[in-house]
């Protein structure tokens, strides 16, 4: 994905997963780019994606005053 995004004007290969901390239980968003994709097929029945993906170190990632997140890739 990241590879074919590079060759188009427009991108879209970012992924966000929205997890919880253990430790303390919040909630805290993780970024990042999608680099290959996989389907696993379960004989026609199931089929399931995997994605590999790079994540973005949490620094990266800004929330402004207006709660508009950056991040740089």
């Amino acid at each position: 994905m990241k590879e074919k995004d590079k060759k188009s004007v427009a991108q879209n290969n970012g992924v966000r997963y929205r997890g919880i901390d253990e430790a303390t239980g919040d909630t805290k968003a993780y970024f990042g780019q999608i680099e290959q994709t996989w389907e696993l097929d379960y004989s026609g029945e199931l089929q399931i994606p995997i994605f590999q993906c790079q994540w973005v170190n949490p620094n990266a990632v800004v929330v402004d005053e207006y709660g508009l997140t950056t991040v740089e890739l």
